[in-house]
């Protein structure tokens, strides 16, 4: 199969390929081809400076013909010297296991979405590739595979996994939050521990959103923010109950390491961040670890980890698990090309309920079939085409029946997601009040009945 075609992660504009650029038609952008790697960023790694990547590929190039894939992981940390020693074995082991850990996450996608069975016309992108391990594993079973990263360096000891495995991929480098591809172009987007590293982890799914093909999955594994277990990259307790200003502080002080660029996040937020971005069908679990994580841990706690991997499929202690495990575990699904009719709402205006409201389409979503659900109707104050006309409070809660929805009801079962509510005149209902659920602030299905 064909490369990927690239556009300007700017504009979104096609690009002219040259031998040591892209050139965008568009917005008169240029993104330089270094060591056969396309650099798409539109701003650096956190961790390090454009110039000081290059500097860094270009001495892992220098070890590239005469070095195997473990002794360039090993080459890469000892010329990394602000990591600490304990730190970068760590890391070194963790990328020797990638190849089986890919194939493990695939395998547990596969057990609940076909899309990661893969095949020969799928297109697979991995957010956040690093060195290679899980893209070669994806090589395996997808048409064609593409693995990206904002760190370049990192992509040099990809292409060397590659190498070794035998396995094609196309590399490129890039933000996850401004893909360097059109709309609807990729089957499945894995994104393993990579949210809590990007700047905007709402914009790196929002991407993913728009970069997948009707019917197309984001699979996504992240470390929990409310986890009692250690925070993993620095091996402390409770860096995640702490205020986001408190937390690079106590780490400072504790483990003498930077902390400004990780952001962990909650099982509740990775919900909403996933409804948001537009996913009608997003399931946030916990994730078991695979077998080389379980391996790693000491002896005392391999029980109680295989435990807890029996136990996270138990359904009344699911939803439990999700708030407290270690990681979580995100599959979304883009809409698929059927469609039901809803209610696109205007912007706001006074006077009557917008009855008269356009129509537009909705794919169509299975619905649970629950009789009662409390749903947290959240304000949409600061959002000036949703502003109601009506006075409204900032938080109310209210009950309502499943059945009366007829459509929908799978978004409203699960609950956790930001959902903004239109309050109409009083008088305009003999019985109370009518309301509108919006959804990604741009739907909006109208109940059928009225709350008393």
């Amino acid at each position: 199969m064909n490369d990927l075609e690239y556009r300007c992660p700017r504009c979104r504009g096609a690009l002219a390929a040259g031998p040591a650029q892209y050139d965008c038609r568009g917005c008169v952008a240029r993104f330089p081809i270094v060591y056969g790697i396309p650099d798409f960023r539109l701003y650096p790694d956190p961790y390090i400076a454009i110039e000081d990547d290059y500097r860094k590929a270009g001495r892992l190039i220098e070890r590239y013909a005469e070095s195997t894939f473990r002794e360039l992981v090993e080459f890469y940390w000892s010329i990394t010297p602000d990591t600490p020693p304990e730190m970068a074995r760590r890391f070194t082991a963790h990328a020797l296991a990638g190849t089986g850990r890919g194939r493990w996450l695939l395998d547990d996608l596969a057990a609940s979405n076909p899309a990661g069975r893969g095949g020969p016309g799928r297109r697979a992108l991995e957010v956040g590739c690093r060195t290679g391990g899980v893209l070669a594993a994806m090589a395996e079973r997808f048409g064609h595979v593409v693995g990206i990263d904002i760190a370049f360096r990192w992509l040099i000891v990809a292409r060397k996994a590659l190498e070794e495995s035998g396995q094609r991929a196309q590399l490129a480098c890039c933000c996850a939050e401004n893909l360097p591809f059109e709309e609807g172009a990729l089957h499945l987007v894995l994104a393993e521990n990579v949210l809590e590293h990007a700047r905007t982890p709402a914009a790196l799914v929002t991407e993913a959103h728009r970069a997948l093909a009707p019917g197309g999955v984001l699979y996504a594994t992240t470390w929990n923010r409310l986890s009692p277990a250690p925070e993993p990259h620095v091996r402390l307790f409770g860096v995640g109950y702490l205020p986001r200003g408190l937390q690079k502080r106590y780490v400072r002080y504790h483990r003498g390491v930077d902390y400004e660029h990780v952001r962990l996040v909650s099982a509740f937020g990775l919900t909403r961040i996933a409804r948001a971005a537009g996913f009608r069908s997003a399931s946030v679990r916990a994730a078991a670890l695979s077998p080389a994580q379980v391996a790693a841990l000491p002896r005392l706690l391999r029980p109680g980890v295989l435990m807890f991997r029996a136990m996270r499929d138990v359904p009344g202690l699911r939803g439990f698990l999700a708030q407290v495990a270690p990681i979580l575990r995100l599959v979304a699904q883009r809409e698929a090309a059927s469609a039901r009719t809803v209610s696109q709402v205007r912007p706001t205006q006074s006077g009557p309920p917008r009855g008269h409201a356009k129509t537009t389409t909705l794919p169509e979503r299975p619905w649970r079939n629950v009789k009662w659900k409390y749903v947290v109707w959240n304000c949409c104050a600061g959002v000036p085409e949703m502003r109601p006309a009506a006075r409204q409070p900032r938080c109310s809660l209210a009950r309502f029946s499943i059945g009366d929805l007829r459509h929908g009801c799978d978004i409203i079962a699960h609950y956790a997601f930001a959902m903004r509510f239109d309050e109409y005149q009083k008088d305009s209902y003999p019985h109370g009040y009518a309301t509108t659920i919006l959804i990604d602030r741009r739907y909006a299905i109208r109940l059928s009945r009225v709350f008393r």
